[in-house]
């Protein structure tokens, strides 16, 4: 199953606890339904159209894998429906500040890098993708230089 938000418009200004954010879900390309959360520290509210296809949809979200371990959950927390949406909206916003940076720079991450932060490097040279490369070497982990790129990155379809 393939569940894809479309048409995020998500609100900074009103997020206080959560994200505040509507979009329209997605499943196997075709529009099911509506997400939005109102950013005042609710769960986000889901309308799937048809009870079958909603039914469908928690048990494949349940069946997913458990988060990355943490202090707080060595286990990783159990998926849910909640948190489903609130990492495909992170996705989302994530990859749209890539696009964004992607228009004037070049996206490099390193080794020593720190998760969650990219170094960028203006093109201003004509083989500067090779420069970068030589410059790293082993300790290159991602040179990301597309929107698409970027897209298979974040969504982890590289």
């Amino acid at each position: 199953m393939l569940i894809e938000l479309r048409n995020v418009k998500h609100a900074a200004f009103l997020s206080q606890e959560t994200e505040a954010y509507t979009a329209t879900v997605y499943i196997d390309g075709k529009k099911a339904g509506c997400v939005e959360n109102d950013g005042h520290g609710g769960p986000d509210c889901v309308w799937i159209d048809g009870k079958e296809l909603h039914q469908r949809m928690l048990d494949w979200i349940k069946s997913q894998p458990n988060t990355e371990p943490c202090d707080l959950f060595p286990d990783g927390m159990e998926m849910n429906v909640d948190l489903y949406f609130s990492e495909l909206l992170q996705k989302h916003l994530e990859l749209k500040q890539m696009k964004g940076w992607l228009r004037t720079r070049l996206l490099v991450k390193a080794d020593d890098t720190p998760d969650g932060e990219w170094l960028t490097y203006k093109p201003n040279k004509p083989h500067c993708a090779d420069y970068i490369r030589n410059k790293f070497g082993d300790r290159l982990r991602t040179l990301i230089t597309t929107n698409a790129e970027a897209k298979a990155f974040v969504f982890g379809t590289a």
